[in-house]
């Protein structure tokens, strides 16, 4: 998980944001990825979730996949969206 967190750290600042602190920062990875960061430091409502300070929610053709932090999280096993496609779909969207 913890490699999925830096990606995500690392297409932050590949779209040129410096501080994410105030934000509910949401990005379209691919066409089938997608991830919403909380950078503050009180819960975020997106598409009506919670989302825990510091936390990543991340989406699978718009359906829940995952919730991580900087201490770890969970992402879905399927056969198409796992963490394995994930981090592909990142290391492309930074590339």
């Amino acid at each position: 998980m913890c490699e999925i967190y830096n990606l995500i750290l690392d297409l932050i600042e590949k779209d040129g944001l410096k501080n994410i602190k105030d934000l509910l920062w949401v990005r379209v990875i691919d066409e089938h990825w997608t991830v919403a960061v909380n950078g503050c430091p009180i819960v975020k409502s997106y598409k009506g979730l919670d989302i825990s300070p510091y936390n990543m929610y991340i989406e699978w053709c718009n359906f829940p996949a995952g919730i991580i932090n900087p201490y770890g999280g969970q992402i879905c096993a399927g056969e198409k969206a796992n963490e394995d496609t994930l981090i592909e779909a990142i290391k492309k969207a930074i590339a």
